[in-house]
């Protein structure tokens, strides 16, 4: 249906609309008018202490969901559990129960259906196969229960949060590859008839080497790969959500660094480039001094539950992501991703491993983008709505602690305008020669949605 849009006639580096408008006839779907009905999943690990206190400032900082687990709440059973549904029902937050090592420790707690809060329960990186080192059910073990859990929780969802496929090889014998290792998991929750089935993994590219002296701090360079791997089978079944954990503290081995807004930022944006129906912050409140955290690994919110600076950038970008999150789920068909090395990295000797996708797109099937350059590495995605338009997530793809912003290109076959989502505001610039030219940030991503048609 064709609409009017008062559109910048300036580019749009910044991602601001400039004071001279024209106006223009689009047939784009209006898709702010699922403003309010849609909805992101934005999640988090460790939950808070369950005082009012607490979840209004977890609320507050726009999770909408969180995993009911960890020190402040405890495991199965414990009164705390409850007081935490009673407080989600209260802000209007979504629960997933963690069931600890074993499936069936979960049907003891029908008592949880009572809570509209309570969504389902979830366990946490098992194998294909029962693990003998942490006794640990595996995922075919788990398949066994399903259908009595569906009759214990009718709409409720189990969700398996898997390995990554940097830890297969710790478990020679249990899946031959990571394809068999997610339809593993499939297969498990074949007997899903209610509630959703949820494919989720934790993996962290946020990395730390102190014994190199001039590459410090990295990305973990099989990361994209991991978040293709789950959009190709999201795409592959049909009948899947995905979930995907970033990392919002240090923690050892290999990750003993400080995590930055602009950290935080590339991996939301590169999640949304894989199109995860739920982003889960890795952690919301500190966990426990222990043999896996230091007392320097601290979260969002530290272990006296104070909040800590990152609490305040989540919050401001969690904010800015809500503001075309309406829109971001209306482009529910990923096509896939590619990666373009920057100009400023062109030399025949330049190796960005980081950049590796298994099956990145072709260049000559980017959609309505005929190309994009950029000044260094750039991420790209293609999503079309139900209609076959095309939007596309953009992010600066480099190691946050390079300080590398990055200027670039994209060349539309067609497009006039492109209606811009960036720095949490919506912008529309009108296109010449079909050029759109972005500024993006250490980190930064965009969202941008060509428009074919001219004034």
């Amino acid at each position: 249906m064709a609409f009017i849009m008062a559109v910048s006639a300036a580019g749009c580096g910044n991602g601001k609309t400039s004071e001279k408008t024209i106006e223009y006839k689009s047939d784009l779907p209006d898709y702010d008018a699922k403003r309010g009905q849609l909805e992101l999943s934005l999640n988090a690990w460790y939950s808070p202490k369950p005082t009012d206190e607490a979840f209004a400032e977890y609320k507050d900082c726009g999770f909408n969901y969180v995993f009911l687990m960890g020190n402040q709440v405890g495991s199965l059973g414990d009164p705390r559990i409850k007081s935490a549904l009673e407080l989600c029902d209260k802000y209007g937050i979504k629960a997933f129960v963690d069931c600890g090592s074993q499936i069936q420790n979960c049907f003891d707690y029908k008592q949880y259906n009572d809570y509209p809060a309570f969504v389902g329960f979830n366990i946490d990186e098992p194998m294909l196969y029962y693990n003998t080192v942490n006794h640990k059910q595996g995922v075919t073990e788990i398949g066994n229960y399903i259908e009595s859990f569906e009759n214990a929780f009718p709409n409720k969802s189990f969700l398996i949060n898997m390995n990554p496929t940097t830890s297969l090889f710790l478990f020679p014998n249990d899946a031959e590859d990571y394809d068999a290792y997610i339809e593993g998991v499939h297969n498990a929750l074949e007997n899903v008839r209610t509630g959703d089935k949820w494919l989720s993994v934790d993996d962290y590219p946020i990395m730390y080497n102190g014994s190199n002296k001039t590459n410090k701090n990295y990305l973990k360079a099989s990361w994209l790969e991991q978040l293709e791997y789950m959009a190709r089978y999201k795409e592959v079944y049909g009948d899947v959500k995905t979930n995907m954990f970033i990392q919002a503290m240090p923690y050892t081995p290999g990750h003993e660094r400080e995590v930055t807004e602009a950290d935080l930022e590339l991996q939301l944006y590169c999640c949304l480039a894989f199109n995860f129906d739920m982003i889960s912050y890795f952690c919301y409140h500190s966990p426990s001094a222990s043999e896996e955290f230091n007392d320097t690994d601290i979260a969002l919110v530290d272990r006296n539950g104070i909040k800590q600076p990152l609490w305040e950038a989540a919050k401001r970008l969690n904010e800015e992501i809500r503001m075309f999150e309406h829109v971001y789920l209306q482009f529910n068909h990923w096509q896939g991703a590619y990666t373009a090395v920057g100009t400023n990295n062109s030399a025949d000797n330049y190796d960005n491993k980081t950049l590796f996708l298994q099956r990145p797109l072709a260049e000559n099937r980017l959609g309505e983008l005929k190309k994009i350059t950029s000044a260094e590495d750039v991420l790209v995605s293609l999503a079309r709505d139900d209609g076959n338009n095309c939007a596309y997530t953009v992010v600066n793809y480099n190691e946050t602690t390079l300080g590398k912003s990055n200027r670039v290109t994209m060349e539309f076959k067609n497009a006039h305008y492109a209606i811009i989502y960036k720095g949490g505001e919506k912008s529309i610039a009108a296109l010449k020669d079909h050029k759109l030219e972005l500024q993006l940030g250490v980190g930064e991503g965009a969202y941008i949605i060509p428009d074919h048609f001219s004034a």
